[in-house]
């Protein structure tokens, strides 16, 4: 099975899947936290302040990103593309391919909204 990260989502997620923590084996695989906020922006989540307030880090991702999560009704995938830390767009993953939408879809030009 191996280590994994955990990616947060905020964003809303083709399909209406509403899972919050996935896994992805995609970044550093160290077992860290990672936020993809609703204005679109991929932080890392190393730590937390004196204060115990978490300290977020924009990541600066560019590329691709599959995530993950296994629930009771089956398995989620999704893939997204960031740019500078800042979300391009985002598709529903089959099990076999990930494919993604035309920049035209309207889940893409919101998906940072």
């Amino acid at each position: 099975m191996g280590m994994f990260d955990t990616v947060r989502i905020e964003v809303a997620l083709p399909g209406g899947y509403e899972g919050k923590d996935f896994q992805t084996k995609d970044l550093s695989c160290e077992m860290n936290t990672f936020v993809l906020r609703r204005n679109g922006l991929f932080l890392q989540l190393p730590e937390k302040d004196e204060k115990g307030q978490p300290l977020l880090f924009n990541t600066h991702f560019d590329g691709r990103l599959q995530f993950y999560d296994y629930c009771g009704a089956g398995l989620f995938k999704y893939e997204a593309i960031f740019l500078d830390g800042y979300l391009m767009g985002i598709c529903r993953g089959t099990e076999n391919s990930y494919s993604l939408p035309s920049p035209a879809d309207e889940e893409i030009n919101n998906a940072g909204d």
